[in-house]
C-alpha cells in the first residue's frame, strides 16, 4: 500500500535531502517526538570533533601491541569489544596518525559496510584509541555531556532510529559525517548521571569477566604444558615417507616443526580423538532473505560465533520452521559443541539449553557428544586453546577458501584434564559467563531507563 507525506522545500533544503525514505512518516514522526522535549542537543555540538579514520592503512602496519585500532569488528557490541583487535606502533600513531586519536569514553560509529550504524564506546582498557576509514570518531566533550550517558541514548529505539534515517540510500548504504552531528539528544539533567553509572558498572562487569575468561585461558595452557613451548622458526624442515603416508598429506604447512612439538607433547599424557568423542553433523543453507529478528527458530551463522565469548540467545537471528527443508530433521539441543568448518576456522561455542532447538549454518559442524561430558564449559575452553586451534590450523586444507574436512576434524587429539583442573575451570569460565550476562543487563536497563524518560517527557 502506497504511503503519502508531504514535506516542505524548505526542510529539504535544510536536510541536503531529496529522497523520499528519509521523509516518511515515521521519521516526520520522530521529529515532531523530538521536538517535544524540553532540552535537547545535537551531537556535533557535544562532540570536540566528528571525523573519519584512518583512510587506507597497509595491514602490514598493524602490531599485536601499541595504539588499538577500531576497526568494524569492534563495534558489534555497545561497548567497543577485542575481536580480531589490531594495534598500530605508538610511533606511526604519533608521527603520523595522530589527528585521529580518540580517548576511552569516546564514541564509535560504523559509516559503511555490513555493520553501518553500529556504534560504540571506547573502554577504559586502552586510554588511547586511534580507528579505521570505515568507521566515524565522535570525541565527546565531557564538560558537556558523560560519555555513558550518550552510549545509552545513542543505542536507544529513539537514537537508532535516527542513526538508520541518516544513511544514505546507495548502493553500500553510508553514513556522513555531518549527519553524525545532526543526531538530536534528549538530556535529562537530573538523571543523566544514574543511567552513565549503569553503563560504566556494565564496562567493568565486561573487563572482569574477560579476565576471569583470561586466567582460565592461561591455567589450562599451563596444565596441558603450551606455556613451555617455545617454537623457533627453523631455515628449513623436513618429514619421512612413512609421515606422508600415514598423514595422507603432502602439503609442506602440514610439516612444520611448531605442530609436531605440540603433537608430541599432548601424545605424552591422555587423549582421545574428537572422532571418538564427537559425532559430526553438518548446517544448513538459508537464504538471508528468510531471516528476521524476532520471530521463530534460532538460526546460528559463523558471525555469531566466538573464540572467547559464551552464544547467547539474542545474538542470532530466526527463521520460521517451514523454511527449513524437511531432509534436514537435525537441530542443536543443549550442551553441544557448534565449531566453525569454513570462513574463520576455528570458532567455536557451547550451545547451552537457552538455545535448545536451533539450527545453524552449511559453513559450521556441530560436534554432539558420544559420552557424558561432565564439565562442557570447560569443553568449550580446550576446543578453542592452542591445543586444538593449532591443530585445526595445521588441518585446514589449502584451497581457496580454506576449510577442515569432516576426517580430518575427527583426528584432533583432546587432552584428557584431571577432573578437579575440570572443576577449577569450569568454575572461572561459568563465572566469566554470569559477569557478560549481568553487563548486558544493566546496559538494557540503562537503554530501556532513556526510552522511559523520553515517553515522559512527551506526554
Amino acid at each position: 500500500m502506497a504511503v503519502w507525506n508531504m514535506v516542505f522545500c524548505s526542510q529539504l533544503t535544510n536536510e541536503h535531502r531529496t529522497d523520499a525514505e528519509f521523509f516518511k512518516p515515521e521519521y516526520t514522526h520522530l521529529d515532531s517526538y523530538l521536538e517535544s522535549i524540553p532540552y535537547v542537543n545535537h551531537l556535533g555540538s557535544l562532540a570536540l570533533f566528528v571525523k573519519k579514520g584512518i583512510f587506507d592503512i597497509s595491514p602490514n602496519r598493524y602490531r599485536g601491541n601499541g595504539i588499538p585500532l577500531i576497526r568494524t569488528f569492534q563495534i558489534k557490541t555497545p561497548i567497543a569489544n577485542d575481536e580480531n583487535l589490531v594495534f598500530l606502533a605508538e610511533s606511526d600513531h604519533e608521527k603520523e596518525f595522530f589527528k585521529t586519536e580518540l580517548l576511552s569514553g569516546d564514541i564509535v560509529l560504523t559509516k559503511i559496510g555490513a555493520g553501518i550504524g553500529d556504534i560504540a564506546l571506547l573502554p577504559s582498557k586502552y586510554s588511547r584509541y586511534n580507528f579505521s576509514q570505515n568507521v566515524a570518531g565522535v570525541s565527546v566533550n565531557r564538560s558537556k555531556i558523560n560519555p555513558h550517558y550518550l552510549i545509552a541514548f545513542l543505542i536507544s529505539d529513539v537514537g537508532r532510529k535516527q542513526i538508520l534515517r541518516y544513511m544514505m540510500p546507495s548502493g553500500q548504504g553510508k553514513l556522513e559525517l555531518r549527519d553524525i552531528k545532526k543526531i538530536k539528544v534528549a538530556r535529562f539533567e537530573n538523571s543523566e548521571d544514574q543511567i552513565a553509572l549503569l553503563v560504566r558498572k556494565s564496562e567493568i562487569l565486561i573487563q572482569e569477566s574477560s579476565a576471569l575468561y583470561a586466567q582460565a585461558q592461561q591455567l589450562l595452557e599451563s596444565e596441558l604444558g603450551l606455556d613451555k613451548l617455545n617454537f623457533q622458526k627453523p631455515v628449513g624442515y623436513r618429514a619421512h615417507f612413512s609421515e606422508l603416508e600415514a598423514s595422507q598429506r603432502s602439503d609442506a604447512e602440514f610439516f612444520k616443526p611448531e605442530y609436531q612439538e605440540l603433537l608430541n607433547l599432548l601424545r605424552q599424557r591422555k587423549h582421545s580423538l574428537i572422532g571418538r568423542v564427537f559425532t559430526i553433523s553438518r548446517g544448513i543453507c538459508i537464504n538471508p532473505r528468510l531471516y528476521n529478528e524476532t520471530d521463530g527458530t534460532p538460526f546460528i551463522r559463523i558471525k555469531e560465533l566466538s573464540l572467547d565469548k559464551p552464544l547467547l540467545p539474542e545474538n542470532s537471528v530466526k527463521i520460521q520452521r517451514v523454511d527449513v527443508p524437511t531432509n534436514f530433521p537435525f537441530a542443536v539441543e543443549g550442551d553441544y559443541i557448534l565449531a566453525v568448518i569454513g570462513a574463520t576456522i576455528g570458532k567455536t561455542n557451547l550451545i547451552d539449553k537457552s538455545m535448545a532447538g536451533s539450527l545453524f549454518s552449511n559453513n559450521t559442524a556441530c560436534l554432539s557428544p558420544k559420552i557424558d561430558i561432565s564439565h562442557p564449559v570447560a569443553m568449550e575452553l580446550l576446543l578453542r586453546s592452542p591445543a586444538v586451534q593449532m591443530q585445526i590450523q595445521q588441518r585446514m586444507a589449502k584451497t581457496a577458501q580454506e576449510k577442515i574436512s569432516d576426517p580430518e576434524l575427527r583426528r584432533i587429539l583432546i587432552p584428557k584434564i584431571e577432573p578437579t583442573m575440570l572443576d577449577e575451570l569450569e568454575r572461572k569460565c561459568e563465572g566469566a559467563k554470569a559477569k557478560l550476562l549481568e553487563s548486558r543487563q544493566l546496559l538494557v536497563h540503562a537503554k530501556t531507563r532513556v526510552e522511559q524518560l523520553i515517553e515522559e517527557a512527551v506526554k
